[in-house]
């Protein structure tokens, strides 16, 4: 939990340890298949699934059946679908975007959620009330400035109205 270290450029006196040291049930696993076979076998074990967005057509629409697939999984597998948290992989595209080459398949970048901070805003409240707990966000094209234009949005989920969530 706590320790001092005391080097040659740097002393620390009573330092906390984030994050914490091992978890007796070993480090949380995370499922990312949509096959029956795959499923079968992980869900009975792991404490999170990932869709990726070219399973769901990267629409709240397509992700809702998607994710009822999973929860008959869950059950089949003997699982409580509410233990089993719930992510995605969504692709934005920002000016300039080429789209994705996803195995043999390409996908255009119009198929890719808009990176205007109000509508991306909107879109990741939608799958957090739709149960999904956290998102990682493809960006296209990835460069800096993808990155840094994130800021508006992050700033409109951080709003008062929203509780900061």
């Amino acid at each position: 939990g706590r320790c001092d270290f005391h080097g040659s450029f740097y002393e620390l006196d009573n330092c906390e340890l984030l994050p914490r040291g091992p978890r007796p049930a070993g480090p949380p696993l995370m499922v990312g298949s949509e096959g029956p076979r795959m499923l079968a076998i992980t869900l009975p074990h792991v404490d999170s699934w990932n869709a990726w967005y070219a399973w769901f057509g990267n629409s709240l629409d397509g992700y809702l059946p998607l994710r009822d697939r999973i929860d008959a999984a869950c059950r089949s597998a003997g699982r409580d679908p509410a233990e089993i948290e719930r992510t995605v992989a969504l692709e934005v595209a920002f000016e300039g975007a080429l789209g994705e080459e996803t195995g043999d398949l390409r996908r255009p970048a119009t198929d890719a959620l808009s990176s205007e901070p109000g509508a991306l805003a909107a879109t990741l409240r939608d799958f957090a009330d739709a149960g999904v707990a956290h998102v990682q966000l493809v960006l296209d094209p990835i460069t800096l400035d993808t990155i840094n234009a994130l800021e508006p949005m992050l700033a409109l989920l951080d709003g008062p109205e929203r509780g900061g969530r």
